[in-house]
């Protein structure tokens, strides 16, 4: 924070003793603007041209003071009714016995609080090594912001996430933590704590996805890559491992490579992009009647998305007149996979939407009008969950792709 000058002081005596003069707003907006907080000076600046209600303006400057310091001119300006402004003030004077009473009697019948203000308390109370506090206060403001309709903001959820996480309760974090990015998914904080927190679940499919929507947010992330290679690890995914390690692929894979493209040879797909593939086992195509007219597919389980150059030569050839979308589910070696659809749809452009999820969701999936499952991918629940798709499944003896369901 910019330190206040004389004039600036000098100007906040005379508010703080009834001033009402543009000239002594206009000094503090200029102080806050140039702290870089654009609402506050905005406020103040408003302040300048219609003075506020003289208790508004009292709480105001008792922030300003307790900013410098000067709790003692910021308690003047108070009044003697309960606040939040009361209760920070306590705060930061470590007056911490008084503040639990009187956030109890806040607690009782609250008073309006914005959420910077709640946020603030409750990084008092956990700097004051009291995160119990903190607890109380974000749990009974919940449920009173339930009981008026009211939506918590990201920064309010990623709070009380942090304070859970804080306390050791992962498993009750988790869920606010996705409530954050319902409601701003652009945001790296709790991505990263959610692929912890399925680490620490057992979960290294879910932890690897966590970790690649952070890098697609921050490519230059400092943890995100650690943690993605220890969930690739886990999982057993050496191609995704040899492809982001810019490593040899496994010798036994090497060997065979030209045998197995062989089997995708295609007329319309160019040789260096065939000799840039990088197949995991023999393929069987999916055949055409299994994608068909269809504009919502997802594939289960498979390993290195090659069984779909058929159907990406199908659209190469004769580009779809309506958008259609590819689910990637729970790929065992994903970054492969993604690394060998991203050669074959590289013609294809934006024409297909192509995401990625490391389970079933049937909110999310509920669309698909056909699912193709890879060979041994175990399928049991999704089946029931799925009545109107159409499943594909990748069969052994001979290899092929059969209709389990119509």
């Amino acid at each position: 924070m910019k330190a206040p000058s004389p004039q600036l002081l000098a100007a906040l005596q005379k508010l703080s003793k009834g001033s009402d003069q543009p000239a002594h707003f206009e000094l503090v907006a200029r102080w806050r603007f140039a702290c870089g907080d654009a609402e506050a000076g905005a406020s103040w600046q408003f302040w300048s041209l219609s003075p506020p209600p003289i208790d508004e303006l009292r709480q105001a400057l008792a922030v300003v003071w307790s900013s410098f310091g000067d709790f003692d001119q910021a308690e003047e300006l108070l009044s003697d009714a309960p606040s939040w402004q009361q209760l920070a003030l306590l705060l930061k004077q470590t007056r911490y016995d008084a503040a639990e009473q009187l956030q109890s009697r806040l607690l009782a019948d609250p008073p309006f609080v914005t959420i910077p203000e709640i946020l603030a308390i409750a990084a008092d109370w956990q700097q004051a090594e009291r995160p119990q506090r903190s607890l109380v206060l974000f749990e009974q403001l919940i449920a009173y912001m339930e009981r008026r309709g009211e939506q918590p903001s990201s920064q309010f959820a990623n709070a009380f996430a942090a304070l859970l996480e804080q306390l050791e309760r992962f498993t009750e974090a988790a869920p606010w933590w996705r409530r954050s990015l319902q409601l701003d998914p652009n945001q790296v904080w709790p991505l990263m704590r959610l692929a912890h927190h399925q680490m620490r679940c057992g979960q290294p499919a879910i932890t690897e996805h966590y970790c690649r929507a952070v890098l697609s947010l921050d490519a230059n992330h400092q943890w995100a890559p650690a943690l993605q290679q220890q969930a690739l690890e886990a999982m057993g995914a050496r191609g995704s491992l040899a492809l982001l390690q810019q490593r040899a692929m496994p010798c036994s894979w090497q060997r065979r490579q030209a045998l197995w493209r062989q089997q995708i040879k295609l007329d319309s797909m160019p040789v260096e992009c065939l000799e840039r593939l990088v197949l995991r086992r023999s393929v069987a195509l999916v055949p055409k009647e299994a994608w068909k007219e269809q504009t919502q597919l997802g594939l289960w389980g498979d390993l290195d998305g090659v069984a779909l150059a058929r159907w990406a030569e199908a659209l190469r050839m004769e580009p779809p007149t309506e958008p259609v979308t590819l689910w990637l589910l729970a790929s065992p070696d994903p970054q492969l996979q993604i690394h060998n659809l991203e050669l074959l749809l590289q013609e294809v452009g934006s024409k297909v939407d192509v995401r990625h999820w490391p389970l079933w969701d049937q909110a999310r999936h509920g669309e698909i009008g056909v699912l193709m499952v890879a060979h041994r991918a175990p399928l049991p629940s999704l089946l029931d969950q799925q009545p109107l798709a159409l499943i594909w499944q990748e069969c052994a003896n001979p290899h092929r792709w059969q209709l389990l369901k119509n």
